[in-house]
């Protein structure tokens, strides 16, 4: 099983040569630099490559940007600490858990988190290191933020320069592939195999392409300032994307569901969607966009293929105009750009609603951290092992927001040490012996930190490990000027990362725990809430229904919350067992909740969304008011049953199917007339089976 993990990640690929190559050119080219001028504490330059080594250029300059920032106010907090209490050595264990909270709580509190996490760590790491010289540690202090300074510079420099990953380049790449698996889908429906289950990049791209993107565009933004000025079009682009997605699985779920044959004429709009979606997708590719068609007429009686088709279209005329916004010239259509009701949301700031002294478990967290960090202090000064000092830091670093997800980290991290001790004691055996010029000392930093590098460049679910390879073995070998023989300090910071992780994992898991199976049933329970909401979205008559709004919209929430769930169900995999966990069974059971809301959150966004697009009935049109008595009984259903799973007690939904058959009694005789009414209430029907 481990065999088939490693062989899995650990995989090659062009992109991962290329990561590789700039971490190892960037390692090579500081400790070039660090020999040859004998900076103090150069060793952190390699460390800070390793940082903010990211899967493309704009995110490695936003993270490098962050890194000096953090750096600069932890080591000027951790100085101001050291120098202070000098003379009264104890207080530095308060003002190390102040830090150490304060940084953690910043870190699930703005907009930001790197930043905080980094000013925890800065911190712990210049007081636990301190010991009895409060100058060496100040001196630390100032020389560290110079060489995370210059490890910034090169390794920013080698991510821009040096086989580049251009996260532009990257989003239009995932929206081709989000495309190509539209194609496929609508070509297989048009043949009539709606049986079939869809391409899995299909429900990749409706369920966590949307993310990924919107991070993406992040990073080319922050990369090219020009892109900022088209920002809006950006967003549109990406949204219709998804939209194009969400809408085509949620066609074939529906065709799955209640098969009917396609007529000649929806047959012929779904081939024409088809050569679109391909024109798009190569125009992507080269960065043009071809004249688009006129878009198909809407029949002159919908149906709910029609209804779904038309969806489609809606998305695809969206993507075609943000697409021929962003091309040269095109900027004098801009007035016609649409804003989504799905995705708008009040502008987002760095510290987020969450920044507040009422936010129990954010506050819980910091205190259990700070606590852990001056508990390692403690033990390192009763046993006067200063060598074990990256025990503090270490339970900073691993503090995570479960228990699932702290396991998850200290084994990496301690696998990361051991093989990165490893590769030092080897070097340190082998080949410093024959060092005797400075090439021998480069060609051995190039060779281990090309392997970190190469695991660095993994999937999230090994990628930490890369990191700590690499440090462990530049705190091994570049510590000091010369070659060194020195065992002591690579088993004693292994043993200090030892120390902290055991410390962390008895503190985060006895006070307060945080676990993983709980935080599963949080974000299910968010999910469920956020959908109700979603439902009200343009309803009429809702004024005195409060909504809270999400900062980058209802799709993107929906998303994240599914994708949370997702994660922590994962994580909770990890997680010991006792009486008072939540059950396995309960996980299970969670988990077939959150597929069916997954399920459900597809027709609701074809309910929405035909509301939002065709606008509401007529007052006094035949089921209007049946009709909006079922779409307001929509909201407290989704209330009613994240309120079961959130306090175990049964609740009594509305009754959903009593509403749907008022409004089909109300709509009998009535849709030869008003076939508008025929398509919402199938749209209806098709919600509250998956609401069964």
């Amino acid at each position: 099983m481990i065999g088939e993990f490693l062989r899995a990640e650990l995989a090659p690929s062009p992109a991962r040569w290329r990561a590789t190559a700039r971490v190892t050119v960037a390692c090579v080219a500081a400790t070039l630099l660090v020999m040859w001028a004998h900076v103090p504490n150069g060793y952190w330059a390699l460390i800070t490559i390793f940082v903010v080594s990211q899967p493309n250029a704009g995110a490695s300059l936003v993270r490098g940007i962050e890194r000096i920032i953090a750096t600069l106010v932890g080591s000027a907090a951790a100085i101001v600490v050291i120098v202070a209490f000098a003379q009264q050595p104890w207080l530095e264990f308060v003002a190390l858990a102040f830090l150490c909270g304060l940084g953690l709580f910043l870190s699930r509190t703005t907009a930001a988190p790197y930043v905080g996490m980094l000013v925890a760590l800065t911190a712990a790491l210049l007081i636990g290191l301190a010991g009895d010289d409060p100058s060496r540690g100040a001196l630390d202090g100032v020389w560290r933020g110079l060489c995370v300074a210059i490890g910034v510079v090169i390794g920013t420099a080698a991510q821009l320069w040096v086989l580049p990953e251009d996260p532009e380049d990257l989003l239009r790449a995932d929206l081709r592939r989000a495309l190509r698996a539209v194609e496929v889908e609508l070509a297989r429906l048009a043949v009539g195999s709606a049986t079939a289950a869809p391409p899995p990049g299909l429900r990749e791209a409706a369920f966590a392409g949307l993310g990924r993107q919107l991070d993406w565009l992040g990073n080319a933004e922050a990369l090219r300032a020009t892109l900022r000025e088209r920002h809006g079009e950006q967003l549109v682009l990406i949204e219709s994307v998804h939209r194009l997605a969400t809408a085509t699985l949620a066609f074939a779920e529906r065709l799955a569901s209640a098969p009917s044959p396609l007529g000649d004429e929806d047959r012929a709009r779904i081939d024409t969607l088809v050569r679109r979606s391909a024109r798009m997708r190569d125009a992507l590719e080269d960065r043009a966009v071809p004249p688009a068609p006129p878009p198909a007429p809407q029949c002159a009686r919908p149906t709910v293929a029609d209804a779904a088709i038309f969806e489609i279209e809606r998305a695809m005329d969206e993507m075609e105009l943000a697409a021929e916004l962003l091309a040269p010239g095109g900027g004098g259509a801009r007035e016609r750009l649409p804003a989504s009701a799905l995705d708008t949301g009040p502008d987002p700031m760095f510290l987020t609603p969450a920044f507040s002294a009422r936010n129990v478990p954010a506050l819980r967290y910091a205190v259990k951290g700070g606590v852990g960090a001056a508990l390692a202090l403690l033990l390192i000064e009763a046993l006067h092992w200063p060598g074990i000092g990256t025990a503090v830091v270490t339970v900073a670093l691993v503090a995570q927001s479960s228990f699932g997800a702290m396991v998850q980290k200290a084994m990496l991290r301690i696998a990361g040490a051991i093989v990165g001790g490893l590769m030092g004691v080897l070097t340190i055996v082998v080949f410093v012996p024959h060092m005797d010029t400075i090439a021998s000392l480069l060609v051995s930093t190039a060779l281990a930190c090309g392997i970190s590098g190469y695991v660095l460049a993994g999937s999230p679910r090994i990628s930490y490990a890369g990191v700590q390879m690499g440090l462990a073995w530049v705190l091994t070998m570049l510590v000091e000027f010369g070659p060194t023989s020195d065992l002591a300090a690579p088993r004693d910071r292994v043993i200090g990362i030892f120390v902290g992780i055991v410390i962390a994992l008895v503190v985060f898991r006895a006070v307060w725990p945080e676990l993983a199976s709980v935080g599963m049933r949080s974000s299910v329970v968010s999910a469920l809430r956020h959908l109700g909401d979603l439902s009200r979205v343009a309803l009429t008559g809702d004024d005195a229904i409060a909504i809270s709004r999400p900062s980058r919209g209802f799709r993107w929430q929906v998303t994240r919350d599914f994708l949370d769930a997702m994660r922590l169900a994962a994580e909770s995999r990890l997680e010991p067992q006792s009486h008072a966990d939540v059950s396995r069974a309960a996980q299970e059971s969670l988990v077939r909740v959150l597929d069916s809301a997954q399920s459900a959150s597809l027709a609701l966004m074809a309910v929405v969304r035909r509301r939002v697009g065709a606008g509401a009935l007529d007052d006094g049109a035949p089921g209007q008011a049946p009709m909006l008595a079922l779409a307001r009984d929509v909201r407290p259903f989704f209330e009613s049953v994240a309120a079961r799973i959130e306090t175990g007690r049964e609740t009594v939904p509305p009754d959903l199917d009593a509403s749907l058959a008022r409004l089909r009694e109300a709509a009998v005789g009535s849709m030869p007339s008003a076939p508008e009414l025929g398509v919402r209430l199938a749209l209806y029907e098709a919600l509250v089976t998956k609401l069964r």
